[in-house]
Formats: structure tokens, sequence, C-alpha cells
């Protein structure tokens, strides 16, 4: 019977030998697990410590680049504006030119055909040869002219 106590001891000594052996291991992965979040919160910390100060410049850098951009805008509308007036008065003008700008007159017979041309030297009822009326003609006549 003694034999059997002094086995039953030995077991349970073993038995709790593990168990004291797993609890020191489970002791140093929580210290490592411990010290790793200590680590994290400190690298946090330099990190982020300054953070409230550099986020309220950021937000007042935000307005002021949104407070631009609409100003921006505005000056880009009335750009935009002008040209589209720049864009009328150049229409109004061509329009002005085409209605009002002499025409060459050549005289045309009864069918309709035009006679003669201001190349062939064609006479004007006034005893005048025809000659052209707009800019753009008589610069490329005076240039031929000066050529020959």
């Amino acid at each position: 019977m003694v034999t059997v106590v002094l086995i039953f001891n030995s077991l349970l000594a073993l038995l709790c030998l593990y168990v004291a052996w797993q609890v020191c291991r489970l002791r140093n992965a929580l210290a490592n697990v411990a010290d790793a979040l200590i680590a994290a919160e400190h690298t946090t910390h330099r990190v982020l410590h300054n953070a409230p100060h550099h986020i309220s410049k950021r937000q007042a850098c935000t307005y002021q680049l949104r407070r631009d951009y609409y100003h921006l805008t505005l000056q880009m509308q009335k750009v935009q504006q002008v040209l589209a007036l720049l864009g009328l008065g150049r229409f109004l003008w061509q329009q002005y030119q085409q209605k009002y700008t002499v025409r060459q007159w050549i005289p045309r017979s009864s069918s309709g055909s035009a006679e003669a041309t201001i190349g062939d030297g064609a006479i004007a009822p006034g005893g005048e040869p025809l000659r052209p009326r707009s800019r753009r003609n008589s610069a490329r006549k005076s240039l031929r002219e000066r050529r020959l």
C-alpha cells in the first residue's frame, strides 16, 4: 500500500511540475506580448502626439485652398463671359462686314450670266474699270503688280 501511495504521489508531483512549466511558458509569452504592446504604444504616441496641431494646421490650409478655388472659379466665369462677349462682338462685326461691305459689281446679261469678270477688264456703268473692293483682293493684286 505504501508503494501505491508513493507512486500516486510521484505521478501527482509530475503532473504539478508539468502544469507549473506550462504556466511559466504562458507567463513568458504574456510578458512578450505586453512588451510588444508597450513598444507599439510608445511608437504610436511618438508619431501621433503632434497630430492635433498638424490636423488643425491642415484644416486651415484646406479652408484657404477652398476659398482660393472659389475665387478662381468666379474669375474663370468672368473670363468666360468676357470671351463670350468678344466672340459675340466678332460674330456681329463679321455680320456687319458681310452686310455693309460693298460687293463687286459684275454686269449680267439679260440671261443672268456674267458677261465679264474683273480679270477681263470689265467696265462699270460709270466708265471705270471694275476692281475688287475687299482689302484681301486688293492686297493680293498689289502684290502681283509688284512682282511684275
